[in-house]
């Protein structure tokens, strides 16, 4: 499989996330790493900030800083440079994690 049907599923996978609720940004490369797309962790991150950048400009989504396991805000929104901080791809170990919430 190719790196453009990985952004398509990517994009459809992080939609429907959405529909449910607040989104990890690490899930969007735990969904990548459970296919048979065959990216590395760079090209995963990569493909998953142009997905979420997508989102936020298009004005479905926004980024704030949300607690664990509960997923209440805790900061935000934030600004779009937040997703090229890699830290902001982590599961959130040193405190809060980095999410996308539906906005409409």
């Amino acid at each position: 499989m190719n790196e453009l049907s990985a952004e398509a599923w990517l994009t459809q996978e992080a939609d429907d996330l959405l529909g449910q609720g607040p989104v990890g940004l690490y899930q969007f490369i735990w969904g990548l790493r459970g296919t048979s797309f065959g990216l590395t962790d760079e090209e995963a991150v990569r493909l998953s900030i142009a997905v979420a950048e997508r989102l936020v400009r298009s004005g479905r989504a926004a980024i704030y800083a949300v607690s664990w396991p509960g997923m209440d805000v805790e900061e935000g929104p934030l600004p779009i440079e937040t997703l090229g901080d890699p830290t902001s791809w982590s599961e959130g170990e040193s405190g809060p994690l980095v999410a996308l919430l539906p906005t409409g």
